[in-house]
């Protein structure tokens, strides 16, 4: 318990860390790039991203299972997992080099993909990471993503200097890529050393496995960056830009519902088998929680997100508040979108959650098709939303058809009219930043209070006096 609790507590500092160094780049590269060549950056990274994926396949959570279930197999199941992700990645990084052909996109785009393409290649090494996994040595992941993203800081600030365009920092990317790499390998091969005994059944039977991971893999990336691919093609960079650093707030915001499902997970998963009424309790709970925060945001994003990205990225990146604004709306729906996939998971509906992501994805596609040439990243970030409310809907409705599932909605109802309030009466308070802000929290707050939209008290509850016993999860 003591190495799991350390291990965990590491990755979060490793993540929190991660996330400030990630911002700091954005920061530079925003800056020292401009609107057009970060688009060009950020869309080379999004198009390859798909065929990283694809590289990996969820060979490396299935390794991780079976090396954990036969830990005497480890080395041939290493071995295994090299030889099939160094397959994946060869045909992952000519792929992504013809389907840039395909699309059409300029000569220096093409370019930027050929090199950044290479960090393709070195998935198979990465893999050795699954060794830390199983051995709770994850301080060893944590110094590897901060070698990279340290050493990618430091060459994206000298290349700022230099005044280089986005290939060179394509280029540090991929050398920082390689130095994380050469960490991974000069480590794992003192923790185990792989056994290659080629077998073409346990080859298959590895890729069946990992499929249906796979196929979840994809519908989530089209459900999360199609958006971005469409705009590159029916938009400019400059547009692309724009609508990726208000996306990346959106990445920000997800780790506060990540943050509650992480201590409200296991409640759900076990009272959903052992008792239907205890978990539809913790659901109403969790969910009066999570909208609150996502109404919050939404509030605060509205009112004061414009000087925000002002202040981080200047004054060429305001356009950006227009699809950040439709995102913060979003977040009424999205935080809830998450809660309602973890307790379908829980209750063993995963297919159900891959049929309505796709489902949302496709129907995301069609929109976008029909708002980006005529709205542009206002109408692509609305397409956003509307695959939002689909999924809720969708969600909400296979529940109260299979469970009977009722839920509450008028504490939802009450917070989302404090919100519009607020933000009405916000845009009209003219003082300094800072005590306008305290004052609209501090409305907030006591509005959703007196008004009983909320039970601060069940945050406490639902958080900090949950804990495991014997006979399951309950509230003290």
């Amino acid at each position: 318990m003591h190495i799991l609790f350390t291990n965990t507590v590491v990755q979060w500092i490793g993540a929190a860390l991660s996330r400030s160094i990630g911002l700091v780049l954005t920061l530079v590269l925003t800056r020292s790039l401009g609107s057009d060549q970060f688009g060009k950056y950020t869309l080379i990274y999004t198009f390859l991203s798909f065929f990283t994926l694809l590289a990996s396949f969820g060979l490396q959570t299935i390794a991780a299972r079976d090396a954990v279930q036969n830990p005497q197999n480890t080395p041939v199941i290493f071995g295994d997992l090299i030889v099939l992700t160094a397959l994946f990645a060869i045909l992952s990084s000519g792929a992504c080099i013809i389907t840039a052909r395909l699309f059409s996109y300029g000569d220096d785009i093409l370019y930027g993909m050929k090199i950044a393409s290479l960090s393709i290649l070195l998935i198979p090494i990465c893999s050795s990471s699954l060794l830390f996994q199983i051995n709770f040595k994850m301080h060893h992941t944590i110094i590897s993503s901060l070698i990279r993203d340290m050493s990618l800081l430091i060459l994206a600030c000298y290349l700022w200097h230099t005044k280089s365009g986005y290939i060179g920092y394509v280029c540090g990317t991929v050398f920082a890529s390689i130095l994380s790499a050469a960490y991974i390998i000069t480590v794992g091969r003192s923790i185990l050393k792989p056994r290659f005994t080629f077998a073409l059944d346990r080859y298959w039977a590895f890729i069946r496995a990992s499929l249906p991971l796979a196929i979840s893999g994809i519908a989530l990336y089209i459900y999360n960056y199609i958006d971005s691919i469409m705009i590159s093609k029916m938009s400019t960079a400059s547009m692309l830009a724009f609508y990726s650093i208000a996306y990346k707030f959106v990445f920000l915001g997800q780790e506060i519902p990540k943050a509650i499902l992480t201590s409200v997970f296991p409640l759900l998963a076990h009272s959903a088998t052992a008792d239907k009424s205890l978990s539809l309790g913790y659901f109403q709970r969790s969910f009066d929680t999570i909208t609150l925060a996502g109404m919050f945001i939404c509030v605060i994003g509205i009112l004061y997100g414009e000087k925000l990205i002002v202040l981080l990225f200047g004054s060429g990146y305001q356009t950006a508040f227009i699809p950040f604004a439709i995102f913060c709306v979003n977040f009424i729906f999205m935080f809830p979108n998450m809660l309602l996939s973890q307790y379908m998971i829980s209750i063993g509906s995963q297919k159900i959650v891959l049929l309505f992501m796709s489902t949302v994805a496709i129907i995301n596609i069609i929109i976008n098709i029909f708002v980006i040439p005529l709205y542009g990243i206002a109408g692509a970030a609305l397409a956003t939303m509307a695959s939002e409310i689909t999924f809720c809907a969708l969600s909400f409705i296979f529940l109260r058809v299979r469970d009977r599932f009722r839920i509450d909605f008028t504490p939802a109802i009450k917070m989302f009219s404090v919100s519009a309030v607020l933000i009405v009466i916000g845009h009209n308070m003219v003082m300094p930043v800072a005590l306008h802000c305290a004052i609209v929290a501090l409305l907030f707050v006591i509005s959703t209070y007196y008004l009983r939209a909320y039970d601060y008290g069940s945050v406490y509850n639902l958080l900090i006096k949950t804990q495991y016993r014997d006979k399951g999860y309950l509230f003290r």
